[in-house]
């Protein structure tokens, strides 16, 4: 494989080059700091983050970055630099928005728009995220078309380039070096290191011996660990690392060779078990997911797992059936199977696997009965190899685990019993999504399933880039008060024009609700609607739909049987487990 992680730079290297960033940035923000910069220019702990955009790791740091400058507000200078990635295309135009709103000093306020609306960075909706913020129309298209924000751009870019920075999110913390996503008691970690002790060396992502969360439960660990899509290593090893990947993800990509090398100097101690978790927003990750299983059924899953990744710019189905070939593949066998798409189960029942166990994103790992997410350093890797073949002396290191942050807004029950029930199921979602009308068929397909075992509760989250999505929201809870949730549903789902007030008042006549208390109840609703997006931004979700089962996470619309694989779990669990998770989301 060919190596993509960013070179490590030595503490007195990086401590100039920090410098240097510092000190390039000429046009001022609205806190007088240069634009992207946060916190007192002489804070003890300098973090200068690499971001895309349209990066989804990116945005789940952003978020993260938010909460640690609120706990760190004179102790923390935070430097953002544009790095888009050449495998989003919209992210340089993005990128130029948020420096263009910076000149107005908006940037802050932009690059959170961007981040909480990655699917949608057009044109179009940049204007509308102007007008949002309230900027200067004139100004902000002029610089968004400027060569000198252009030029403030492609500067951050070849900075990027000269630190080695291929994946994003990459971080420098006094010097220290962090690639992908990292959470928010990492990070902590790190910056306490940095305040205490000044420059020290690398703080590993994957070993936090102060951690405190609960491992998996040892059941489904196991059954994570049984019969995987695929695995290298002896299966007595000491020590078993569990991966969730996506072939279409650069993170996955950056998180092989550790892992691999790890393997060539570990031999027989490490067991690396692979299962598929493709990404929703990755169109061909499915798609490359088949053909390494199809390829693994005739003895070369690895072979057609590397090929992928070394070609991850290149995964159409042309692409794969050329891998096939260059492998030696039966053909034949090799064809029916993407066209019949006979693993797509496999894959399926890999990503419920993930969900159960909190996955997320990719890569995610499992290690000693723990979820650690992002590209894993080889020096940790090792540390834990060498733990497992010596036996524990003295506590084994654990790793951060991720929390399902629950709900607190008022509930809005949709369907199933309107007081508890064994399964909860909170729905993240906008009227006005061309997916909207699948959503509702598809909910409304698993009430149908589980009855009164199942509870349907209704979240709004208005996509900002529809100028509808917010008016459409609160059409459904003022519609939910006469108990006409659905019909309303339905009705606004299906129509393709901009809605007014004029036209859902319309839309409340036809179905004979009552039209003045709903007009009413219109102007009531908008504070409950805005409360919901402010959670669904405290729980890291950025786009619609999101469906919480129970506590298990699921982003995007997936097929049927991926929910009640899930559901069908949780009711084997025991009812104080049962209730326990209900509770959470309430």
């Amino acid at each position: 494989m060919r190596s993509i992680r960013p070179f490590v730079l030595a503490a007195f290297t990086a401590a100039l080059q920090l410098a240097a960033l510092a000190a390039t940035v000429p046009v001022r923000g609205g806190n007088g700091l240069p634009i992207g910069e946060t916190g007192p220019a002489d804070a003890p702990v300098t973090m200068v983050v690499f971001s895309d955009f349209e990066c989804p790791y990116s945005a789940q740091l952003y978020f993260t970055l938010e909460k640690l400058e609120r706990r760190y507000p004179t102790q923390l200078h935070v430097i953002f630099k544009q790095s888009p990635l050449n495998i989003h295309p919209d992210a340089p135009r993005a990128h130029r928005a948020a420096v263009a709103a910076g000149h107005q000093g908006r940037f802050d306020a932009m690059a959170e728009l961007l981040f909480a609306n990655q699917a949608h960075q057009d044109e179009a909706a940049l204007f509308a995220y102007a007008r949002q913020l309230h900027l200067d129309p004139v100004r902000f298209r002029h610089d968004l078309n400027s060569p000198a924000v252009a030029a403030e751009v492609d500067r951050d870019i070849r900075e990027s380039r000269a630190f080695g920075v291929n994946v994003t999110p990459t971080l420098y913390v006094n010097g220290t070096t962090f690639s992908g996503i990292q959470d928010e008691q990492v990070l902590s970690i790190a910056i306490n290191k940095a305040v205490t002790d000044g420059n020290q060396a690398p703080v590993s992502p994957i070993l936090d011996a102060s951690a405190t969360e609960l491992p998996l439960d040892p059941k489904l660990i196991t059954e994570i660990q049984t019969a995987p899509s695929a695995e290298l290593g002896s299966p007595d090893a000491p020590l078993t690392i569990v991966e969730f990947t996506d072939f279409q993800c650069p993170f996955c990509r950056a998180a092989v060779e550790p892992m691999e090398k790890l393997l060539s100097a570990r031999g027989r101690e490490v067991r690396w078990v692979v299962r598929s978790f493709p990404l929703d927003f990755h169109p061909d990750s499915e798609l490359a997911n088949e053909a390494a299983l199809a390829a693994g059924e005739q003895g070369k899953f690895w072979p057609m797992h590397d090929l992928i990744f070394t070609n991850q710019e290149s995964i159409k189905a042309s692409d794969l059936r050329k891998y096939a070939q260059q492998l030696n593949l039966n053909m034949r066998l090799f064809d029916e199977a993407l066209a019949t798409h006979r693993f797509a189960g496999t894959i399926a029942a890999d990503r419920a696997l993930g969900v159960r166990a909190g996955v997320d994103g990719t890569p995610t790992f499992i290690i000693d009965g723990h979820l650690v997410t992002g590209v894993q350093s080889l020096p940790g890797l090792l540390q834990l190899a060498d733990a497992h073949r010596d036996g524990p002396t003295g506590p084994a290191p654990v790793l951060a685990a991720q929390k399902v942050l629950p709900a607190t807004n008022p509930e809005h029950p949709v369907a199933g019993p309107k007081v508890s029930a064994p399964l909860t199921l909170v729905w993240y979602t906008d009227v006005r999504s061309p997916l909207a009308a699948r959503q509702a068929e598809l909910v409304r397909g698993l009430v149908t399933r589980y009855g009164d075992r199942l509870r349907v509760l209704y979240r709004a989250f208005p996509v900002v880039s529809r100028a509808d999505s917010q008016l459409g929201s609160v059409a459904l809870l003022a519609a939910l008060g006469q108990d006409q949730f659905w019909p309303m549903f339905d009705a606004l789902a299906q129509r393709r024009d901009v809605l007014d007030r004029a036209k859902v008042l319309a839309v409340a006549a036809s179905l004979r609700l009552d039209t003045a208390a709903f007009a009413v109840a219109l102007d009531a609703a908008e504070s409950a609607v805005t409360a919901d997006a402010e959670e669904a931004s405290r729980r890291g979700i950025q786009g619609a739909p999101v469906i919480f089962l129970n506590a298990q996470r699921v982003d995007g619309l997936q097929r049927e049987d991926f929910y009640t694989s899930i559901l069908d779990h949780e009711l084997t669990e025991t009812p104080s487990q049962q209730a326990s998770v209900s509770a959470g989301l309430r």
